[in-house]
């Protein structure tokens, strides 16, 4: 068996230490390259796309007529729709704000089906998404306005603003619709 005299390991150790400080400051931090990939829910260029929104009354517990009356409710059915040409980042939050007309009010905020949802963060081109709220009668509603029993002003009309909520933390007006107060 070979003994290391002190010699030696003050050698080896030297060499050690020389390889050492050699090989450390020729390390570099890796170069991070730009996220350009739309579908990247982290991508940070602009995006090219466009959502519209289509509503549709699917209730109204009093008359059918398009119109809110006094004591009665309406039920929405709003779907938003990517546009495209590119991927969006997907909706985090929706809610509506409505103008303010007395005696009106609205449950405005709501949760969004995750259909045409790709890897959890972007919604394709083309693809819907419909904000649900609850459900009246076997139906799934975004938006349920309700009119008290007072008489709302005659010719009143409710305009709702849908506001979107994405991912990076943006809000966007992504378009409007009305409903008339019945007389």
């Amino acid at each position: 068996m070979k003994k290391y005299t002190t010699i030696g390991f003050a050698f080896s150790f030297t060499g050690l230490l020389f390889l050492l400080v050699l090989l450390v400051p020729g390390c570099k931090k890796a170069t991070e390259f730009p996220r350009n990939n739309p579908y990247d829910k982290d991508y940070k260029g602009q995006r090219n796309y466009s959502y519209s929104i289509t509503p549709k009354i699917i209730q109204e517990t009093k008359t059918v007529d398009g119109k809110i009356e006094p004591d009665e409710s309406v039920y929405y059915e709003v779907t938003i729709k990517n546009n495209g040409p590119e991927p969006a980042l997907l909706i985090k939050n929706v809610y509506f704000k409505p103008t303010y007309v007395p005696h009106v009010t609205s449950s405005n905020y709501t949760n969004v089906d995750p259909a045409g949802v790709v890897n959890d963060c972007v919604v394709e081109p083309g693809a819907t998404l419909v904000p649900k709220s609850g459900t009246i009668s076997g139906k799934t509603y975004s938006l349920k306005v309700m009119h008290s029993p007072f008489q709302a002003p005659s010719g009143s009309k409710v305009t709702y603003s849908c506001i979107i909520t994405d991912y990076s933390g943006s809000e966007t007006s992504i378009g409007t619709f009305e409903l008339s107060v019945a007389y």
